[in-house]
């Protein structure tokens, strides 16, 4: 039978439906929805410590929408890849994003936020340093691999670190979903001047080699997971 697009349309949405729930309710705790009284927060400054995470997050989130938006163009345009072989850097990069996004609690809860973070960062620009170097598809695909891998783990943690500190150190000042709220309204700002900033930087040095400004973006996140240690 020849479905309509109305209905293909409904029988996709009802098939992401159902996976949703089985997540949520194999992946999402219970006690996740119970939550205590919180005071009304007295109007004071945000810590400092809040906004430097969010500027991390920021400097992530400029990377991850780089590297989905030009990742095609940079294939085609510059290493005269097909339409078909142009798409293989952002299924690379979506693939190891979603295993990155999937693992990264458990690598932290092993090895620390601090250190996952710092792996993450050197992950990413270093792998997509080495891709930019030696070019070609192979070296676009490996490095929008390594981007995916390295950066999907760092916001997620970022975000996590954000609540825990406002719980444990400034309960008083903050509430721990207003923390989380400033931190990724910061951060998620940067997939909106992300893909600019780097076309921008195109016209002046190809996109090749504005790709760099990628590398330098992971590289902060070596100096980023000192605050978002769980210990």
């Amino acid at each position: 039978m020849k479905l309509s697009i109305s209905n293909q349309q409904l029988l996709i949405s009802l098939i992401i439906s159902a996976l949703l729930l089985f997540i949520w309710d194999k992946y999402l705790p219970s006690n996740s929805d119970i939550h205590g009284m919180q005071k009304s927060a007295i109007k004071q400054r945000s810590p400092v410590i809040f906004w430097i995470l969010g500027i991390f997050g920021l400097c992530a989130a400029m990377g991850e929408g780089a590297a989905g938006d030009w990742g095609g163009v940079l294939a085609r345009d510059a290493f005269g890849a097909s339409p078909f072989v142009s798409t293989i850097p952002y299924i690379a990069y979506s693939a190891t994003m979603v295993i990155g996004r999937l693992s990264c609690d458990k690598l932290a809860n092993r090895f620390g936020a601090e250190n996952v973070i710092r792996a993450g960062g050197f992950i990413s620009g270093f792998g997509l340093l080495v891709g930019l170097i030696f070019g070609g598809i192979y070296g676009v695909v490996f490095g929008w691999f390594c981007i995916g891998l390295g950066l999907s783990i760092v916001m997620p943690l970022i975000f996590s670190a954000a609540g825990r500190l406002a719980h444990e150190k400034y309960q008083d000042r903050v509430a721990p979903s207003v923390a989380v709220a400033r931190v990724s309204g910061t951060a998620y700002f940067g997939f909106m001047i992300g893909p600019p900033v780097i076309g921008f930087l195109a016209e002046i040095f190809t996109l090749r080699w504005a790709m760099l400004l990628v590398v330098l973006l992971s590289s902060v996140m070596l100096f980023g997971g000192r605050y978002a240690k769980t210990n």
